[in-house]
């Protein structure tokens, strides 16, 4: 486990809060006289299929404390991601079907193990303990909190002083998370710090149910691509642990220039006394923050996706938005078309860049559209198969395209083999 130069644990930096660091040692012993590792709890809330940088914040700590001989016990809310965690929304969060879940869920398992530990890591449901709950075991629960208690979260408060719809499903959400921790017998449990009720509200559970109540840790939240909001899904502001390597590095590239000291400090794998020597570069009058940037780039993709997709990557981004020139790494894309011509519109849909004509014509308006590297201003805009490649451009996504007439009942697509050694760049 590395150790910061002056002797501080990994476990205990960049943490918001901390209920508190005696008990944690005190657990610690605890589990030491029981014979079993401490249990460190942390809940994913299966809603999309993607985990994001904003995890990563947590899953590094995670990490930190596997290091420090921890199990650590990643939840998967499949049965509260049917609620719907209320925590910071204004409205109710529409509900997720069985099906939903448990499709997302199954994606969260490869994703995780990138970073934790598997020998150290268990991977739990809570459907099962809380879908076979009985009513008579929920009623005793609920005794043990106030309704006036519940409705003191601030999310709650807000919402029924505005006069927005509460559900009485949401006011369990909390209740139940609680119960996790009473099930899995969690010595600490992790958190974003907008998760400091429900993390609380755990310790109160444990103690009425005669445990030893949990140590509580919130981290920072991570704001998203946007610069203001949390990284979240819902906000579409988010770098995903499944996107592709070139597009994984361009979006890092984006980052407000604002933000990269606190990505770097939160995420970085590079080692500590290396990080101090960037923060210390990028404090500086003459810092080049493009430059540190793409250290950081290159240092995220590289550990989530491999050295060799992160040196691709790198180049492909020197290469088009330095050099402003097309990838000699970028394929192309062969579409058959069975008309005169055709739409680009449908060309993009085909490639998976826009998913509608709505959002094409929406895309056009805002000039993110570009044909041959000029910009596209005629939404109605048609090409012609058999006059060459093109290149065609949506905000960070690029394809060299060929149109071949071919007679066909509709517009069909099939991938030639790169020129080089490459794919489409995303």
């Amino acid at each position: 486990m590395e150790t910061y130069p002056n002797g501080t644990n990994p476990v205990l930096v960049d943490v918001v809060e901390l209920i508190t660091e005696g008990e944690l040692l005190e657990a610690q012993e605890r589990s030491r006289r029981r014979g079993r590792p401490l249990r460190v709890k942390m809940g994913f809330d299966p809603t999309s299929p993607d985990l994001h940088f904003g995890h990563l914040v947590a899953l590094r700590k995670l990490r930190a404390f596997q290091e420090w001989g921890a199990h650590v016990y990643a939840l998967i809310g499949d049965f509260t991601a049917r609620i719907g965690d209320p925590s910071g929304r204004k409205a109710t969060r529409p509900r997720l079907s069985e099906e939903e879940v448990e499709l997302n869920a199954k994606t969260y398992q490869e994703q995780l193990f990138r970073v934790l530990d598997p020998s150290k890591t268990h991977v739990v449901f809570n459907s099962s303990w809380l879908a076979p709950l009985s009513l008579e075991r929920l009623l005793e629960l609920a005794s043990t909190v106030s309704v006036a208690k519940l409705l003191s979260r601030q999310d709650f408060h807000e919402r029924l002083k505005s006069e927005e719809p509460l559900g009485f499903h949401e006011l369990h959400y909390p209740l139940l998370q609680a119960y996790d921790s009473y099930a899995l017998e969690a010595d600490v449990e992790l958190g974003g710090q907008d998760q400091i009720f429900n993390l609380l509200l755990g310790r109160d559970i444990q103690r009425a149910l005669g445990q030893n109540p949990q140590v509580v840790m919130t981290l920072p939240l991570l704001e998203g691509l946007d610069g203001r909001l949390k990284m979240s899904k819902s906000f579409g502001n988010v770098i995903a642990l499944n996107d592709p390597p070139k597009e994984m590095f361009g979006k890092i590239m984006a980052l407000n220039d604002r933000l990269l000291m606190k990505y770097i400090r939160l995420l970085d794998p590079r080692p500590y006394a290396q990080l101090e020597a960037v923060l210390g570069r990028l404090e500086s009058p003459s810092a080049n923050p493009m430059e540190e940037k793409k250290g950081f780039a290159l240092a995220m993709v590289s550990w989530i996706h491999g050295a060799e997709d992160a040196q691709g990557a790198l180049r492909f981004f020197e290469e088009r938005f330095q050099k402003k020139q097309v990838p000699d790494s970028l394929g192309e894309e062969v579409i058959a078309v069975d008309t005169p011509d055709v739409w680009l519109g449908d060309v993009l849909k085909k490639l998976g860049f826009v998913k509608s004509s709505s959002e094409f014509m929406r895309k056009v308006q805002e000039g993110a559209v570009r044909l041959e590297r000029q910009k596209v201003s005629d939404p109605s805009l048609r090409l012609v198969p058999g006059e060459g490649s093109l290149v065609l451009e949506l905000g960070r996504k690029m394809a060299r395209v060929r149109l071949i007439p071919q007679k066909s009942t509709s517009l069909d697509a099939t991938k030639q083999a790169p020129e080089k050694n490459g794919s489409r760049g995303h």
